[in-house]
């Protein structure tokens, strides 16, 4: 270990007193062991240096993995859920693009059929307001 830092007074995670702890991690940063199990990776979270830890703090850490679904993925597994993200997204933009046009042309026709009083100074701001007001009545 090259680095070592000064123990602080506090955990730089949960600020409790460093006192517990008896040593440095293999990085040479001082964090408590219950912190990084708690956060469920097995690295420090100052460096993300990998870290050895007891098995009992492995098997703590892989529980939480299965408790929370938190489960390392292949890279194959990991570009299928890009995909799926960015059909979702696709999928969304394409709705409120609809939504857009419908509400535009809402708009024109209200405007047109003067429908709702407003000054072409008062904007299309409040021809939304009004649409919202609208929908929700229905």
């Amino acid at each position: 270990m090259a680095f070592k830092q000064d123990k602080p007074e506090d955990c730089p995670i949960c600020c409790e007193s460093m006192d517990s702890q008896k040593e440095a991690l293999e990085c040479g940063h001082w964090v408590h062991t219950e912190c990084i199990v708690k956060s469920a990776k097995a690295q420090c979270p100052i460096c993300r240096k990998s870290l050895i830890l007891s098995k009992t703090d492995m098997a703590e850490i892989k529980r939480l993995h299965l408790k929370y679904g938190m489960f390392e993925r292949t890279e194959e597994e990991q570009s299928e859920l890009v995909e799926r993200h960015r059909e979702l997204v696709e999928l969304m933009s394409v709705e409120r693009r609809r939504e857009l046009v419908e509400l535009m042309s809402r708009m024109s026709q209200i405007r047109e059929r003067k429908i709702l009083r407003i000054a072409p100074s008062q904007g299309n701001l409040d021809v939304v307001r009004w649409l919202i007001d609208q929908r929700r009545s229905e």
